[in-house]
């Protein structure tokens, strides 16, 4: 197939063992459900299902061949904080692709925050790269890509902020409290995995009186951790966006910041995403605020006031934070 990724082509999974990129046949395929692994389940569930290869990953080649387009934006956020809605709502923007926690991106991201100075310039060459793959692979031409990156790459945020100071970042949390409470009620695998070996990882060695608090007191430390990571990294191009301030107008602000261009009727077609379910877009929206804060009970409330709370506030009162509406955001430097 040559040196050059043929057009219709995408990354689906990169091995950080050996290296090697799978990939498979998108063709034109518009990569629009709310979770990457989403759209390539549909990809694999075809009749025929999508072909797929893989090849080694080359360095020289990905820097000659690949191109490079760094991310309009990138989204970091806390598990169950709203960020699928953010993301869902930028697809309505023309020319924009939102990747939405695709595997091969955040193993790159991954790498960029890696201590080990040869990952870490590893992902800081491929991400370039990748995102220009990305960008171009419909025949239709090139479009501009926004990350939203796993939970856990809030670790590696301050990294690619030193690394990438030109790309604008977003972070987006909420209550520790109300993302507690889905999070233990649903929890995450990739939480479920950590707390079964709670051996140390990007965010750190889950400390001895957290483990002692059940997976309620992990999940509460690992929420603090998420946010003081995001504190750490704060600058002029790394913004704030609480669950309780996203609306149609604050999502119109992302895409400024973004560097994207929102159209006039966008502010109106988004309030049919906002009425649908982020994750389950053929439900309805239904508010969960007051459900999640009266069902805490006592150990929550203890484990959040001891891991959770301050670095969640430290967070919302040192960040530039996109809140109101768009009046409200018309400093945006963007």
């Amino acid at each position: 197939m040559g040196r050059r990724p043929p057009v219709g082509w995408i990354p689906v999974d990169i091995s950080s063992e050996h290296l090697v990129v799978r990939w498979i046949r998108a063709a034109g395929a518009p990569l629009s459900h709310p979770f990457f692994a989403e759209s390539i389940l549909s990809l694999r569930s075809g009749n025929p299902p999508a072909y797929e290869y893989e090849r080694v990953l080359d360095l020289i080649e990905v820097e000659q061949e690949w191109g490079a387009a760094n991310p309009a934006g990138l989204v970091f956020h806390i598990s169950r904080c709203g960020s699928t809605l953010v993301a869902n709502s930028l697809r309505l923007v023309p020319g924009v692709l939102v990747l939405s926690e695709a595997l091969p991106v955040d193993k790159v991201l991954g790498w960029i925050g890696s201590p080990a100075s040869y990952w870490a310039r590893l992902g800081t060459a491929v991400l370039p790269a990748i995102t220009a793959v990305y960008g171009s692979y419909q025949p239709t031409g090139p479009r501009r890509v926004v990350v939203k990156a796993a939970p856990e790459g809030m670790a590696a945020l301050p990294a690619i902020r030193a690394r990438f100071p030109g790309v604008a970042c977003l972070v987006v949390v909420r209550n520790p409290i109300e993302v507690l409470v889905s999070n233990v009620a649903r929890p995450p695998r990739w939480l479920l995995d950590w707390y079964g070996d709670p051996r140390p990882r990007c965010l750190g060695t889950p400390p001895a009186a957290a483990l002692a608090e059940g997976f309620t007191g992990f999940c509460a430390w690992v929420i603090g951790r998420c946010c003081s990571e995001a504190v750490g990294a704060l600058d002029g191009s790394c913004w704030v966006l609480d669950y309780a301030d996203i609306s149609p107008d604050t999502v119109i602000g992302v895409a400024r910041l973004f560097g994207l261009r929102p159209y006039p009727q966008l502010r109106e077609e988004l309030g049919g995403v906002f009425r649908s379910n982020a994750k389950r877009p053929d439900l309805p929206f239904e508010s969960d605020v007051e459900k999640k804060s009266v069902s805490a009970d006592a150990a929550m409330l203890r484990c959040v006031a001891m891991w959770a709370d301050e670095p969640y506030r430290a967070l919302l009162s040192h960040a530039r934070r996109i809140c109101g509406t768009v009046e409200a955001n018309r400093g945006l430097d963007v």
